[in-house]
């Protein structure tokens, strides 16, 4: 290899100040093919309470080029849009690595306009705060900021940081305290230093060479095994890494086995009386020392009574469409307190699963609400309420989900809703076997891959085996008529669809088969007793 053409690659430590500096100017771009923003909003406020503890929070990657290339683009349709272009009079770097790190350091501390666009992230997301009472980072989901809640976009910004602290002042009881815990995290903020590595010349096929490098999953420890290898390893003590991997083996028999570690232990610690949170799980050891073997026992039974639950009373087939990991964990948390919940319970939690599916009352839960939602399981189990307190389930549903995202938990509703159906076989009118529709996303077939703009529309996905040699359209349009009606009516597939399948319109396919997919849903939200904000003919609402 010519030694001229080696990349130089160079490790410095910057202010958070300064990156955010390089972004505005635009000397810092993306690639002209950005990959989609695809982190969770706990994922963003794990981020700032990482930088908050001074921990480190990974070395992205910049290429320096010296021969110039395509700049970058804005970033558009399943991506974040951004303003991020390259400045011409300048020469800008791109972001090879650390994308999501960057964005949102940009988005939620630096961004005057509107908020971020993405299908992926809704504009909330972007508005981070952190509440000065509590001492953790936030969102304010449904658009209600107390007054503790300082907002991240303030630090940098003396103008917006004084205003912050002038409406604390003028409006709390006593402001002192909290305006000097905001000026030390904006001082943590502004002193934070993070590693950026350059690299300098070098061709594109080594840029992606290093980018594939980077992209090679390695090995990690979970939680559990951090707190198996440094507490619990006595000859006397189970092995919580290994009891974990036992329960989730046994799991495999109601398809909840891929269910995450991270669920298992912080249902453990909901029955411990500990809350357990992606950057606050270390107080488990500490709480169950000395009793590990009984909370294990207690956790055992209420795992399974809350996967049976799921499964044969709620109607969810497996881990992969289960909305939200928590209300797994909240499950666990009643089961432990009530084996044998009453009829009025069982309604209850069936409407408190899907009022908290589609609303997303769990989208932006953090520590101190988690804490709540678990006391409010509780009492609840323990009949010392009849109705939840604190877990909203009067919020209005969220609209139908236009676009298909797998993570998305409004589109497992969606998934849920569409498996309810039971899908027919469409060659022999048979049921199909709906744990393997539900546990093999490979089932989730595009009919009209090429569609333009609607190929990633929901109602463009069927569930149906995939068959090697033959398309889903195919399928649907030799369906033997004797058997087609019911087989298109389990697919929530109209006539009128049907004729626009056959034909080979996608467009007027897809929008047809979408509203018949609203219409079902609708149904089935009125039936629930749900508040919502499709229109609403006159009905009977379900017992709530």
């Amino acid at each position: 290899m010519n030694e001229r053409m080696i990349p130089m690659i160079k490790t410095e430590s910057v202010f958070i100040e300064n990156i955010l500096d390089e972004l505005g100017r635009g000397s810092l771009v993306f690639p002209p093919t950005p990959r989609p923003f695809v982190w969770q909003p706990v994922d963003m406020l794990a981020l700032f309470t990482s930088i908050i503890k001074g921990h480190p929070i990974g070395t992205p990657l910049l290429w320096e080029k010296t021969q110039d290339h395509p700049g970058s683009k804005v970033i558009t349709s399943r991506d974040v849009t951004t303003s991020f272009k390259p400045n011409s009079s300048t020469a800008h770097a791109y972001i090879l690595d650390g994308q999501q790190r960057l964005l949102t350091l940009w988005g939620c501390l630096a961004h005057d306009d509107a908020p971020l666009l993405s299908a992926n992230a809704e504009p909330w997301w972007w508005d981070v705060f952190f509440d000065l009472k509590n001492k953790i980072f936030v969102h304010a989901r449904n658009g209600r900021v107390p007054i503790t809640y300082f907002p991240v976009r303030a630090l940098l910004k003396t103008v917006d940081f004084l205003d912050a602290s002038r409406t604390i002042q003028n409006e709390y009881d006593d402001p002192k305290s909290l305006i000097k815990e905001a000026e030390l995290l904006a001082q943590r903020i502004r002193s934070y230093r993070l590693p950026i590595n350059r690299m300098k010349g070098g061709t594109l096929s080594q840029a992606v060479e290093i980018c594939a490098l980077l992209d090679k999953p390695g090995s990690s420890y979970a939680p559990d095994q951090i707190i198996s290898a440094f507490k619990f390893n006595g000859p006397n003590n189970p092995n919580l890494s290994h009891w974990i991997d036992q329960r989730l083996a046994a799991l495999e028999n109601e398809n909840f086995g891929t269910i995450s570690r991270m669920a298992i232990l912080q249902s453990i610690g909901a029955i411990a009386g500990v809350v357990i949170h992606k950057t606050m799980w270390t107080g488990l050891p500490k709480t169950i020392d000395d009793q590990l073997i009984k909370t294990l026992d207690k956790a055992e039974k209420a795992l399974f009574a809350a996967t049976d639950f799921l499964v044969n009373t709620v109607g969810v087939p497996g881990a992969p469409l289960l909305p939200y990991m928590q209300q797994f964990t909240l499950l666990c948390a009643f089961f432990d307190k009530c084996a044998k919940p009453n009829s009025t319970q069982k309604e209850r939690l069936i409407h408190w699963f899907w009022a908290t599916s589609y609303s997303g009352w769990f989208e932006d839960v953090n520590p101190v609400s988690m804490k709540h939602a678990i006391r409010d399981m509780v009492q609840f189990a323990l009949g010392e309420s009849e109705h939840f307190t604190f877990m909203n389930t009067q919020e209005s549903t969220r609209p139908f989900p236009h676009l298909f995202d797998p993570r998305s938990a409004r589109v497992k509703v969606l998934l849920l809703r569409q498996i309810a159906c039971k899908p027919l076989e469409p060659n022999t009118g048979q049921p199909l076997d709906l744990i393997n529709l539900a546990n093999n996303t490979n089932n989730w077939l595009s009919l009209f891959p090429l569609a333009d703009n609607l190929a990633f529309h929901t109602a463009n996905r069927i569930l149906i085996p995939r068959k090697l040699g033959e398309s889903p359209v195919s399928l649907l349009r030799n369906i033997p008529h004797h058997i087609r009606t019911k087989v298109l009516k389990s697919h929530s597939i109209s006539e009128k669809a049907y004729e626009h399948l056959v034909a080979g319109d996608d467009e007027a396919f897809i929008e047809a088969r979408g509203k018949t997919l609203k219409k079902k849903e609708l149904h089935f939200i009125m039936s629930q007793g749900l508040k919502t904000t499709y229109p609403t003919p006159g009905h009977k609402k379900a017992p709530a």
